[in-house]
């Protein structure tokens, strides 16, 4: 290395152009390689500290980028320029602050580095605090606040503020020192606007005011810092945010709280944070589903395109965040306004629509576990659809012969039978019929065939063979007209007594 320097000094000395060429080639090289010898030989001449890569990157931004202090020190002492920037509108100051480097932000601005130099050559109206905020480094950012940047600044694509920034990468402690220095922890980001898609391209139809690409809803924005900590699993910035007086009950354009936001990520330290912290566990969104609803969802949650299940943790999780919210006060049967939102994580479930309750919600894919803790709860098991469907209907048409074996989203037989018996044991009514006059073994008997062992239950414990419904159909005839015949479930319905209606 020594060598080198001398060889460097020595062709410098000759004053040749070519020594010139070298010496601006080699400035950016020796600093790359944190060779201080030759890089204190190579300033001293103005070309070559001048010099830069195509892009506009000096050697001031390669010592930077470094992290090394006394190498910025030579450089600056020489005559660099502390406000250079490079095609990219990076600068020495932008780089220390994405890389929380306190040492290196002090040293530039007593070179003369400007704050506000700096963020105007950063893309869509970032701020240094932005950059610094992710690393968390506590100094960086007390160091760029004194200096002059902004902690209202939002940048111009989502309208997020460096307290986002922080919040969204689990800094605790740089959300405190943004507070601190005046950031505003309830500023929402920028509610966007989105062209909508074609019916063509969804599987489903459009929905009211919202925006696809392809299948996929689009984000409505109007988030607070809360609202991104949650999604991100941030619960140091959770907790940091609550004791700075953040508003954790806020909600955005579709009525979305953190709590909801926590839910569907799978969050449950989140979720249980929130709730140690005051969040209000009874906020429904606009089509009236709670963070009680959501965690009931997330436990046998449908398949959607474009996602894939979610971890195993994360569904078995959900049944403890669902006793979290219990135990903080959340209603068991707050009702649906319509169908769910549709959201990345869920296309919602044309049968669960008006009235519909959590424990509503777990019947639908018989789920008995939380069908369990709902109703341990105070879950009503005698409420009602719009439509006039129980839970113990919305259960007994989850299963049916024709299910195959190998679908991840199959009720099975067993899990079916455990949970029109625990509805049952709870007092539901086996024979309350719906708006057109289903009762359940209607139901049971009317899904692709319905299974024997079901219909054998219902029977035992009460259900009628001779309701008709509305069209003047008893449970036989159900069977009869199912799309999917069942032999078996005929035979057997046929030997309890059940008679096709023109029969009678």
């Amino acid at each position: 290395m020594r060598g080198r320097t001398l060889a460097l000094a020595l062709l410098l000395a000759s004053g040749g152009a070519a020594g010139h060429a070298a010496g601006r080639l080699d400035l950016i090289e020796a600093v790359k390689a944190g060779d201080r010898d030759a890089v204190r030989v190579l300033a001293r001449q103005r070309p070559a500290l001048e010099a830069t890569e195509p892009d506009g990157t000096a050697a001031i931004h390669w010592a930077v980028r470094r992290g090394d202090p006394a190498m910025a020190d030579l450089l600056l002492r020489a005559g660099a320029n502390a406000n250079a920037a490079n095609r990219y509108g990076v600068t020495p100051l932008s780089l220390a602050a994405r890389n929380g480097d306190a040492e290196l932000i002090r040293r530039l601005l007593a070179a003369g580095a400007r704050v506000q130099a700096a963020e105007a050559a950063l893309p869509e109206r970032q701020t240094l605090l932005m950059l610094a905020a992710p690393t968390g480094d506590v100094a960086s950012l007390r160091a760029l606040l004194a200096a002059g940047s902004d902690p209202s600044g939002r940048e111009s694509r989502t309208g997020t503020t460096a307290l986002v920034w922080a919040a969204a990468s689990n800094r605790g402690e740089a959300v405190r020192a943004l507070v601190g220095g005046g950031a505003d922890p309830n500023v929402l980001s920028t509610v966007t606007a989105y062209p909508h898609t074609q019916a063509g391209v969804l599987l489903t139809g459009l929905e009211e005011g919202v925006s696809y690409v392809g299948q996929t809803v689009l984000p409505k924005g109007g988030w607070s810092s809360v609202m991104y900590a949650a999604r991100e699993g941030a619960v140091d910035a959770v907790r940091a945010l609550a004791e700075s007086g953040a508003n954790l009950d806020v909600s955005d354009p579709e009525g979305t709280t953190a709590l909801v936001i926590g839910v569907i990520n799978g969050h449950a330290d989140v979720v249980s944070m929130l709730l140690d912290k005051g969040a209000n566990p009874n906020i429904a969104d606009i089509k009236g589903m709670t963070p009680l609803y959501a965690a009931v969802d997330m436990h046998t949650i449908a398949n959607t395109f474009g996602r894939p299940y979610p971890p195993r943790d994360v569904i078995e999780g959900s049944v403890g965040m669902a006793a979290r919210l219990l135990d903080a006060g959340a209603n068991p049967n707050a009702r649906l306004k319509a169908t769910i939102l549709k959201r990345v994580y869920d296309a919602g479930d044309g049968r669960l629509g008006e009235g519909s309750t959590p424990l509503m919600r777990a019947a639908r894919k018989c789920d008995a576990v939380m069908m369990k803790v709902l109703l341990e709860a105070g879950a009503d098991v005698a409420l009602t659809q719009k439509s006039g469907n129980t839970a113990l209907m919305l259960c007994a048409g989850a299963v049916s012969a024709g299910d195959a074996e190998d679908n991840p989203e199959r009720v099975s037989e067993q899990e079916a039978l455990a949970a029109i018996r625990l509805a049952l044991d709870a007092g539901a009514d086996v024979n309350t019929a719906s708006g057109n006059g289903d009762t359940a073994l209607h139901t049971a008997a009317s899904t692709a065939g319905g299974l024997p062992s079901v219909i054998r239950l219902l029977v035992d414990r009460g259900g009628r063979l001779d309701v008709k419904n509305k069209a003047g159909r008893t449970p036989l005839d159900a069977a009869m007209r199912a799309r999917q015949r069942n032999e078996q479930t005929i035979a057997l319905l046929r030997e309890l007594g059940g008679v096709a209606s023109e029969q009678r």
